[in-house]
């Protein structure tokens, strides 16, 4: 009889996931400093995170986490959810800019088990996404920049980082030290990613 094997996200190596991190830093530096330049192919790739991750989601939590399924899923999901917000402009604005803000609150938040952080959280995902529907230019240089800077801190901590100190993250006081510093560095990479597209839309009306 031939072995069973159980194709699950439970078995696959932890080596595997290098790719994946490898490939969120890159979309996290032309989130960072070319958002709103390639704005069409970021809606693109947010419908793509956002749907194909809840898709992702509910497939591994039915098929109790079988891999071919829960890759179907994501591929499936994701490419609707792109499609809709490529097409849908201002829907695709409103999920940017919710999903900066909700990013923001959650990323500062983090770690605090008061029972106000989720409500706080989703609050300023629907606050930031409907202003960004008022005021879009602005908001979404630095929506798209927090957004890619957001992912390149994520990226670079999973790759070097957390294999070295995994240990030494479950002691607490420890670990608030590393959540600090990673606000810090995310805001500076969301400062300069900031600046520079800022930089590069001046840029782009002096030579019209």
């Amino acid at each position: 009889m031939p072995e069973n094997h159980s194709w699950n996200l439970e078995s696959l190596p932890l080596d595997e996931g290098h790719g994946v991190w490898i490939v969120l830093l890159l979309a996290g530096m032309v989130y960072c400093f070319f958002g709103y330049r390639l704005f069409r192919l970021v809606l693109a790739s947010t419908g793509f995170i956002l749907a194909g991750a809840a898709a992702a989601a509910m497939a591994g939590w039915l098929s109790q986490g079988n891999l071919v399924v829960t890759g179907i899923a994501l591929a499936v999901g994701g490419i609707c959810g792109a499609m809709a917000l490529f097409f849908l402009y201002r829907l695709g604005v409103f999920c940017v800019g919710l999903l900066a803000g909700a990013m923001t609150a959650w990323t500062v938040l983090q770690g605090r088990q008061d029972w106000w952080v989720a409500w706080a959280t989703l609050g300023a995902g629907f606050a930031s996404g409907l202003l960004a529907l008022a005021v879009e230019r602005p908001l979404m240089k630095a929506a798209t920049a927090a957004i890619g800077a957001w992912l390149c801190v994520c990226a670079v901590f999973f790759l070097l980082v957390q294999p070295y100190w995994q240990e030494r993250l479950a002691d607490p006081v420890f670990s608030q030290w590393v959540h600090v510093g990673v606000v810090g560095v995310w805001g500076m990479i969301t400062a300069l990613g900031c600046a520079t597209q800022w930089h590069s839309g001046a840029q782009k009306k002096k030579q019209g």
